[in-house]
């Protein structure tokens, strides 16, 4: 049986210290920021608009069933320019029940080399066709590789869209987590009935992809450092000569 020597016991451990002191750095700076931006009071919603009057700020409710997140932010933003109205409803915008027409959900992506994962924006947007003001509500939720959801963003009401007006509603989730795969939506409810035409929920989709920096990093590490655990163990060392060899 082979025995380690002190000195290489000293080495294994000075090298499984050098080994992890970046991980457990990028962990705390995590840690330390999750519990900055915490709120467990619920989400504050912010309204920007550019248009003739201001709106009423609500609070949705989120539910974050998977793991903590940080307090995710929703704002509203009406688009008066033309183009850039046209250009957020997409190409093929969707027009329903001659009412609304809505765009897909896109994704906006920052990510980041910390456990937290980085922050992930869901864009909705919709147009009212019709000549009067429409109230409905907005439900964004993210789900993870395997389907399970990482956050939900509940009740987000879009109060009085007028007439011809494009709004924007955009759903911030923060520390998304180390999922890589992630599956958006939103589905928007309407009121049940607008002059005579009977109106039914409608959801959008998007799919994102967020490398797994500090996944990757970790195995890199446990990688390299089991290599030089493996190199150690296998350099060869004199073998003790017995003590009638010495005595003859």
């Amino acid at each position: 049986m082979t025995v380690l020597t002190s000195a290489h016991a000293r080495l294994i451990l000075v090298v499984a210290l050098i080994a992890f002191a970046p991980v457990a750095g990028l962990a705390g700076r995590a840690m330390s920021a999750q519990a900055a931006t915490d709120d467990p009071n619920g989400v504050g919603i912010s309204v920007g608009v550019v248009g003739p009057s201001s709106r009423a700020t609500t609070t949705p409710a989120v539910t974050n069933p998977v793991k903590p997140v940080a307090v995710p932010a929703v704002t509203q933003t009406t688009i008066k320019d033309t183009a850039a109205a046209a250009s957020a409803l997409g190409a093929n915008p969707t027009k329903i029940a001659g009412v609304f027409y809505v765009s897909g959900l896109t994704t906006r992506i920052d990510s980041e080399a910390g456990p937290g994962g980085g922050t992930m924006v869901l864009d909705f947007t919709m147009r009212n066709i019709t000549d009067a003001p429409i109230t409905s509500s907005l439900r964004f939720w993210l789900d993870n590789a395997v389907d399970l959801p990482v956050a939900i963003v509940d009740k987000v009401s879009i109060d009085s869209l007028a007439p011809n007006e494009t709004r924007t509603v955009s759903a911030t989730i923060r520390d998304v987590g180390q999922w890589a795969w992630f599956k958006g939506h939103v589905t928007m409810t309407p009121p049940a009935d607008i002059g005579g035409t009977a109106l039914s929920p409608v959801t959008r989709d998007s799919f994102s992809i967020i490398p797994p920096y500090f996944a990757l990093i970790a195995l890199a590490i446990a990688g390299a450092l089991t290599l030089i655990l493996r190199f150690v163990l296998l350099v060869p060392r004199p073998t003790p000569k017995l003590a009638e060899e010495v005595a003859s």
